[in-house]
């Protein structure tokens, strides 16, 4: 998703034609917007009703955390799609069917 937009429309364009597909690199796309979106909300509540703030940096930990934590319990085929995203989040070779 590099070469997309940083803007959520830009997102959205991209993510939609590959919806339905069940291809590894639409799998982390849909995780990692659904995520995103989550701590974003979860970062304005907070904000909202508990006057508490975290830093960017500790928003962006917690997201990869849990980004990388439902990728683990995700089954991959090894392709080369597959092993290059398990090197960039350091999954492990069990992940793979």
């Amino acid at each position: 998703m590099r070469s997309v937009g940083s803007s959520m429309q830009s997102i959205i364009s991209y993510l939609i034609p590959l919806a339905k597909r069940k291809m590894t690199r639409s799998v982390i796309g849909k995780i990692v917007v659904a995520a995103t979106a989550y701590f974003v909300w979860h970062e304005r509540n907070i904000r909202l009703f508990k006057g508490n703030k975290r830093s960017v940096q500790e928003i962006i930990e917690c997201t990869m955390t849990s980004i990388r934590l439902k990728l683990l319990s995700c089954r991959f085929k090894k392709s080369n799609d597959g092993v290059l995203f398990a090197r960039l989040w350091d999954l492990p070779e069990a992940i793979f069917k």
